[in-house]
């Protein structure tokens, strides 16, 4: 067999003298011109060459193809080992272990979320919002507790029922009227001591007033008219006075001063100003009810009732105007004098009113 050697240049092969022996070569070149045989030669082996270098590339894919096979397969199965929960030591089988470790039965979870026992942390926490809820329920009744015993009793406003008792004999003192404090006194209606002055009025005995004084931070006309209503029927009496000690407590709609149907009225004590607070409307709210008492009831003859009804009524106006420019004074950060000096001149106007109506009650009685 001829020599093969390569040239060096990366492509070049040099066969010499070379002899094939195979029925297949033979056949195959005997078929082909002698002219073309040479060429046909190197066609057939840069086939050969191609097809055996396909070859061997094949041989290593499918080799490869093998190993991932086999790798996949091993791979499978030591997966479904390890979720298998019925392989002990599986890292399924682990996991079910723990899980049944904290949420089984008398498991570490149900230890911990164990509210009846002592020693678990849900238990304690339980403890701790019960002692809280109850400790501000217990505030929460405690304060309604004493709300509701102040509302219901005469605790509250001791003081200010001090004020209002001698202010009232002061204003009571000319017309001869007898004061009398009932706020700790039982009354007709049963076990019920509301009612805290009751006026009876020297001309007529059998004509009461009742005064109800309060010092509440807040209060609703429906609350205030049944109070009068309960007052007066349990102090007999024909007219009522609701007191209150300050404005802020009063509804908007109620204002200084105000009478309502069935004999009510409602009034603040007085007006604060730079010198104190004299109850100035409290005078004027007695005056206010004994006269319109008298009025209605007709009790003394000789009475021109055509000319006190007309004072009442002016009367009436002058304390709208009053009242609202008490209002306008309290929305002013320094109420300006002039409007002072005119609250003052209304109020005297008033009672100057009032003292007119009651001389001329006075001239009457002394003529019979």
């Amino acid at each position: 067999m001829g020599g093969l050697s390569l040239l060096g240049d990366g492509e070049t092969v040099r066969v010499e003298k070379m002899e094939i022996q195979n029925e297949t070569v033979y056949k195959f070149f005997e078929e082909i011109e002698e002219e073309e045989r040479e060429e046909a030669l190197q066609k057939a082996l840069l086939i050969g060459c191609v097809a055996m270098r396909r070859m061997t590339v094949a041989e290593d894919m499918d080799y490869i193809e093998k190993e991932f096979t086999r790798f996949m397969g091993k791979m499978s199965k030591d997966v479904d080992e390890m979720f298998n929960i019925e392989i002990e030591g599986s890292h399924l089988h682990k996991l079910a272990k723990v899980l049944e470790e904290y949420f089984d039965e008398g498991g570490t979870m149900e230890e911990l979320l164990d509210c009846t026992e002592q020693d678990s942390p849900l238990y304690k926490m339980k403890e701790e919002i019960k002692k809280e809820i109850t400790d501000l329920r217990n505030d929460l009744f405690k304060k309604k507790g004493e709300e509701e015993v102040i509302d219901l009793t005469t605790i509250k406003g001791y003081d200010f029922e001090d004020v209002c008792e001698e202010r009232l004999q002061e204003i009571a003192r000319p017309f001869g009227d007898e004061v009398e404090r009932t706020s700790t006194e039982r009354g007709d209606l049963e076990g019920r001591v509301v009612g805290d002055f009751v006026i009876t009025l020297n001309e007529k005995p059998d004509l009461k007033i009742v005064l109800e004084t309060k010092d509440w931070g807040s209060v609703t006309l429906p609350k205030i008219r049944k109070n009068l209503e309960e007052a007066m029927e349990n102090r007999s009496a024909e007219y009522g006075i609701f007191l209150i000690k300050n404005k802020e407590a009063l509804p908007k709609m109620v204002g200084y001063f105000n009478e309502y149907p069935g004999n009510q009225l409602v009034a603040v004590y007085g007006v604060e100003t730079e010198d104190g607070n004299e109850g100035e409307l409290l005078e004027i709210a007695y005056k206010w009810a004994r006269t319109r008492l008298l009025y209605q009831k007709g009790e003394v003859t000789g009475v021109d009732l055509t000319r006190v009804g007309n004072r009442l009524e002016e009367i009436s106006a002058s304390m709208k105007n009053f009242t609202n420019i008490l209002k306008q004074c309290k929305n002013v950060e320094k109420a300006n004098d002039k409007i002072r000096k005119l609250c003052g001149d209304i109020r005297d106007e008033i009672s100057s009113s009032m003292d007119e109506i009651w001389e001329e009650l006075k001239r009457v009685q002394g003529e019979e």
